[in-house]
C-alpha cells in the first residue's frame, strides 16, 4: 500500500493498536497539555450566543494554535516509539501548524481537522474523560445563557492553570455569573476520602481511574463520589455523572 493510500482511520487504529505504550510516555509529561485540550476543547464545544462567539473567536484561534504546537511536541517527545503510520499522522499536525501560521486556512476547514481528526487522536492518548466533562458542560450551558463574555475567559484561563473553579466556574456554569449572589463550595463539608475522589471526578476522571488513584475498589469509589455529590445538593448542583462509568 502507497503511503498516500493510507487513510484517516488506518492511522487511529494503529494509534488504538499502540495506546498503551503511548499512554505510559504521555503520563510522564507536563500535564499543561492536557489542560490547553481541555480550554481548546471548552471553546470549540460550547453552544455560545451569536454575539458572545464573536467577542471570543480570536482567543479560540490562539488556543488552537497554541495546541496544536503542544501536541507536536509531544508527538515528537514519543518519536522512537511511533509506528511510520504514527510518523505520518505528525508529519500531518506539523503541516496544518504551517498553514495556520501563513494564516490562510479557513476557519471552517480548521474546525473540522480539530474535531475529525486532532480530537479524535488525542483521545487515543487519554482524553477520552475530557471529552465526557465536555459534553455535560455543553449540556449545562445550552440551558442557560451567559452574562459576560469576561467572565467566561477568565473561568476559561483559569481552569488552563489548574485554579480552583469551586466559585466562579461553578456559577458560570450554571448560568447565574451575574444574576445570583456568590456561590461559596467547600471542600471541608466532606471527608477526606470524599473530597479527594470529588476533586478528581471534577478533573474529569472516570470511577475506574479514580479508584486506582486512590488504591480502592471502584465500587468504593463510586459511594465517595455519590455520598460527597449529596453533600452538596443543597448548595451548588455538581452533576458529577459527567465521570459516571455508566450510561
Amino acid at each position: 500500500m502507497c503511503e498516500s493510500d493510507i487513510t484517516m482511520q488506518e492511522l487511529i487504529e494503529e494509534y488504538r493498536l499502540n495506546r498503551r505504550l503511548l499512554l505510559a510516555r504521555l503520563r510522564e509529561m507536563d500535564r499543561s497539555a492536557r489542560e490547553r485540550q481541555q480550554t481548546l476543547q471548552r471553546i470549540r464545544s460550547m453552544s455560545w450566543p451569536k454575539w458572545l462567539r464573536l467577542d471570543l473567536e480570536q482567543y479560540a484561534d490562539t488556543k488552537d494554535r497554541q495546541y496544536l504546537e503542544v501536541f507536536v511536541y509531544q508527538a515528537e517527545a514519543v518519536w522512537e516509539s511511533l509506528t511510520p503510520k504514527q510518523q505520518m499522522a505528525v508529519q500531518e499536525i506539523r503541516r496544518v501548524i504551517q498553514e495556520l501560521r501563513e494564516e490562510e486556512m479557513d476557519r471552517s476547514y480548521l474546525r473540522s481537522m480539530a474535531r475529525d481528526m486532532l480530537f479524535t487522536l488525542a483521545q487515543m492518548s487519554r482524553y477520552g474523560a475530557v471529552q465526557e466533562r465536555l459534553l455535560w458542560e455543553r449540556e449545562e450551558l445550552s440551558r442557560h445563557r451567559v452574562t459576560r463574555a469576561a467572565a467566561v475567559q477568565e473561568a476559561l484561563e483559569r481552569l488552563a492553570a489548574q485554579e480552583s473553579f469551586e466559585d466562579e466556574l461553578l456559577a458560570l456554569l450554571s448560568g447565574e455569573a451575574e444574576e445570583r449572589p456568590r456561590v461559596r463550595v467547600s471542600f471541608h463539608q466532606l471527608s477526606p476520602q470524599q473530597c479527594e475522589a470529588l476533586k478528581l471526578a471534577l478533573q474529569g476522571f472516570s470511577r475506574k481511574e479514580i479508584a486506582e488513584m486512590l488504591h480502592v475498589r471502584k465500587g468504593t469509589a463510586d459511594v465517595h463520589v455519590r455520598r460527597g455529590r449529596k453533600k452538596f445538593k443543597n448548595g451548588v448542583q455538581l452533576a458529577l455523572d459527567l465521570g459516571d462509568d455508566e450510561p
